[in-house]
């Protein structure tokens, strides 16, 4: 599923939906990035979408420059998920580094870093070999 958040969250895709990673990827960049950044109702909605899912093994991806500007602390959102990993994207600024570590350390996942959105489909790939190796 994906979960995109703006001033307010919406799920984009459905948490059944079967998309391949350059699908969702695509759907990701394609989201306008305009509004204030709402991230603990990103996590907030996403949360839901996850407490859903019958898998044994839930997580949850975070893309985000890890910079909140309205809403409450996503840090304290984050400790309610079972796996949340997070991938900052971005200039790696301090505040945004530590807010996107807090997010990943929080929720039991790791914190990755796509410099650029150019950058995005790599790290996504690289992100999806880590977790998924057999």
């Amino acid at each position: 599923g994906l979960v995109v958040f703006q001033t307010t969250a919406e799920i984009l895709v459905p948490l059944r939906s079967s998309l391949s990673v350059r699908d969702l990827v695509r759907a990701v960049l394609e989201v306008p990035a305009d509004g204030y950044t709402h991230i603990s109702a990103g996590l907030e909605k996403g949360l839901d979408a996850l407490r859903e899912s019958q898998r044994a093994e839930r997580m949850a991806l975070l893309l985000s420059d890890g910079l909140s500007n309205v809403g409450g602390n996503p840090i304290r959102v984050a400790h309610n998920y079972p796996r949340l990993h997070v991938v900052q994207i971005g200039r790696d600024v301090p505040q945004g580094r530590r807010a996107c570590q807090g997010m990943a350390d929080a929720g039991r996942g790791k914190h990755f870093h796509a410099p650029s959105y150019v950058a995005l489909p790599r790290v996504i790939r690289d992100v999806a070999r880590q977790l998924f190796r057999s």
